[in-house]
């Protein structure tokens, strides 16, 4: 099999297993399930990947890059509020990975399998906003960047459950307590 043949096959093996683990859940969904809604031979998945954990590691690691990247890039030069925004829409556009996100740490098992990654995603987004507050004198930066943190990841959370609830609205009004 070709490089690119390969490629194609692992991209496949990913978006279907994606797309499985965020409708049916990481544990409800077999690693033969994939393989045959991906329409591949479950030996060639197992070439890919050495199973389902190994899997749900790439995913991971592939969705919180893709979020990292997107928000550095586009951040610059924005104000606190305009990145509060942009994240919130950069999890909107990635919803498929923030749900996987989420789920797994709603899961012991599979959030001590991951506690590395989600960690790492987490001390990103707090580090991010205690720059950017102490910037702008802020005190008690890094608890208030838990907090713009953990408040983005619950507005993005409710909104999956209530399309109607007020994401923006509750964002800018969070964002508020930090403008001049």
């Amino acid at each position: 099999m070709t490089d690119s043949r390969k490629e194609i096959t692992a991209n496949k093996i990913r978006t279907t297993a994606l797309e499985l683990f965020s409708t049916e859940g990481y544990y409800n969904t077999s690693i033969r399930q994939i393989a045959g809604k991906a329409n591949i031979a479950l030996g060639l998945l197992y070439s890919h990947y050495a199973g389902k954990e190994a899997l749900l590691r790439e995913l991971f690691q592939d969705g919180v890059a893709v979020i990292r990247t997107e928000f550095l890039h586009e951040s610059k030069g924005k104000s606190l509020e305009e990145q509060m925004i942009l994240l919130h829409d950069i999890l909107n556009d990635n919803k498929v990975y923030w749900r996987l996100l989420h789920s797994v740490r709603m899961q012991k098992a599979l959030s001590d399998y991951l506690t590395q990654e989600i960690e790492d995603i987490n001390l990103f987004f707090i580090e991010h906003f205690r720059n950017q507050l102490k910037a702008l004198k802020i005190k008690g930066a890094r608890t208030e960047a838990r907090i713009i943190w953990s408040c983005i990841d619950g507005v993005f959370a409710q909104q999956q459950m209530r399309e109607e609830f007020p994401a923006i609205k509750t964002i800018q009004t969070l964002a508020s307590r930090y403008s001049g």
